[in-house]
């Protein structure tokens, strides 16, 4: 569907021959590395629910750059083989009057990082990754939510005649 490419999130989505979804992240900095998420996501439309839920089916993490000190490597090691669970839920319902729509994003994401036993990690490691992956989290819905809406009202001003003002 059209509105797929809002809903994801994204910039840099490529549908793949089976429905799904490829996604690249914008990259996050951590611990001096340049990291790129790369979600495969589902998207599941609800005729009743007043919903859409798009679900992170496998992820992989590209590293562009970064720290090639030995705190570096374990992490870039680390991450290669860290993998991400979550989705996303959009929801919308009426206001009372009928002239105007409450619309909700609620994302959920895990990171999981699988870790040799005895690897020594940068003091702050697991409350620094929580706080970068938290911020960007919110960061990203309130942007994701935006574009939704705007995408939703130049639609209704197309609907109505008026593709000038897009």
């Amino acid at each position: 569907k059209s509105s797929d490419a809002v809903l994801l999130g994204v910039k840099d989505a490529i549908q793949k021959p089976d429905g799904l979804w490829d996604c690249r992240q914008p990259s996050i900095q951590w611990f001096g590395l340049d990291l790129v998420p790369v979600l495969v996501n589902k998207i599941q439309r609800s005729d009743n629910k007043n919903q859409i839920v798009v679900d992170i089916i496998e992820a992989r993490t590209d590293i562009l750059n970064g720290n090639s000190g030995a705190q570096g490597l374990v992490i870039q090691e680390v991450m290669k083989k860290a993998t991400f669970e979550g989705q996303t839920v959009l929801t919308w319902r009426e206001n009372g009057n009928g002239n105007s729509w409450s619309l909700t994003l609620d994302l959920k994401l895990r990171l999981i990082c699988p870790f040799p036993p005895f690897v020594p990690l940068p003091p702050g490691f697991n409350t620094i990754g929580s706080s970068i992956l938290n911020s960007t989290c919110q960061q990203r819905s309130k942007e994701n939510l935006l574009e939704v809406k705007k995408a939703y009202e130049a639609w209704v001003r197309l609907a109505q005649g008026d593709p000038l003002h897009n």
